[in-house]
């Protein structure tokens, strides 16, 4: 898999000079929106036709209001001057990746008003901060190829739906009758976990975006939800209470690249209301997950 400029550089970057740019060290795009570039890279920039492809975050000083990296397997995308073709107005995002080569990394001034309506944070703000790094160019055939790629994939993960749910009631049966007892690790919390894949990646560390595929079921192997139906994996980020406590605790436990499945008890999961009408009072919970390797 080819790396990119991760969001956790481009905020370090974007705030150590958010404090420090003044006016004259900001550029101005074709229709008049500022920006940073912080890394100014020599290559092509996007040409009318092209898919520009791009990672995006909110932030408010430190604090992350959304970052595009939580959508999985779902980069975001412009096709450069197609807006202009409908008769509608550039937007500023395309505005100013016309101006950057793969690899840049900006602070886009985005105006705000009454209209276009502000985020918790910015309410007397006059501009907010939109971090941009410039991941690719497609032509129009590398786009569809891409596309096509990208399903292959897909239908590959969701083909292996029957063979992860026939391992989850394997796995459930076992512990059920006691089987697993001399390979299960436990925590002082009272997760259990068995591993069956170790990773030869790292521990993510806390405040990571994992992406992670996962199949949940109830301890007699009922299943309730699993992303490998849909083909794409969850993310979220580690350690910041985005999903359950036996989830922040377990899949910090795990490699990157390795497989294992948590036996979660309730007071880490749903506790004493359960997620009706699925997750009934006081489950335990089977999860089986993955934590793909960058």
């Amino acid at each position: 898999m080819r790396k990119y400029l991760s969001l956790s550089v481009l905020l370090f970057l974007a705030t150590l000079a958010w404090g420090q740019a003044s006016a004259d060290q900001r550029s101005v795009s074709e229709k008049g929106y500022e920006y940073i570039n912080y890394t100014n890279n020599q290559g092509p920039h996007p040409q009318k036709g092209d898919y520009a492809y791009y990672h995006a975050q909110i932030r408010n000083g430190d604090t992350i209001l959304f970052s595009s990296r939580a959508i999985a397997d779902n980069i975001p995308n412009i096709k450069i001057g197609d807006a202009e073709a409908q008769g509608e107005d550039r937007s500023p995002v395309e505005d100013v990746l016309l101006q950057l080569a793969v690899g840049d990394s900006v602070t886009i001034f985005l105006p705000l008003d009454n209209e276009t309506g502000t985020l918790p944070g910015f309410d007397e703000a006059e501009f907010m901060p939109y971090d941009v790094v410039l991941l690719e160019i497609k032509d129009e055939r590398a786009y569809q190829m891409h596309l096509a790629e990208a399903e292959k994939v897909k239908k590959r993960v969701r083909a292996r739906e029957p063979l992860i749910k026939a391992k989850v009631e394997q796995v459930a049966a076992q512990y059920a009758e006691g089987k697993l007892a001399d390979q299960l690790i436990e925590t002082p919390t009272g997760l259990t976990y068995l591993i069956h894949q170790v990773g030869d990646g790292p521990k993510p560390p806390v405040n990571e975006l994992v992406n992670v595929h996962y199949y949940g079921a109830l301890l007699d192997g009922t299943p309730f939800d699993n992303s490998f139906k849909r083909g794409t994996p969850f993310v979220f980020e580690l350690g910041a209470g985005q999903v359950i406590k036996g989830w922040d605790e377990g899949i910090a436990l795990l490699n990157k690249g390795g497989a294992a499945t948590l036996f979660i008890p309730a007071e880490l999961a749903y506790g004493a209301k359960g997620a009706p009408p699925v997750i009934p009072p006081n489950a335990k919970l089977i999860f089986y997950v993955e934590v793909i390797q960058d």
